[in-house]
């Protein structure tokens, strides 16, 4: 069993991590821009985690933008 101190151990997350992270992030708020940043794929990312929700975010269409803006759901 782990304790508490274990994770002190851990080393911390690449900085291609946060990376992914911020793509995805923007990419939630602004979902018609993945025309705008070229052809990356789900195995372009170094952590599956983040490749499975880029991966849904290519599957869908992009809403309308303004509509968007007004309503993210």
């Amino acid at each position: 069993m782990y304790e508490a101190d274990d994770l002190d151990d851990l080393p911390p997350p690449q900085p291609v991590h946060y990376t992914e992270q911020a793509l995805l992030g923007a990419l939630s708020l602004e979902p018609h821009r993945l025309d705008t940043i070229g052809r990356p794929t789900p195995d372009h990312f170094d952590c599956r985690t983040h490749g499975a929700p880029f991966a849904a975010i290519r599957t869908v269409s992009a809403p309308d933008p303004k509509q968007h803006a007004k309503d993210t759901a």
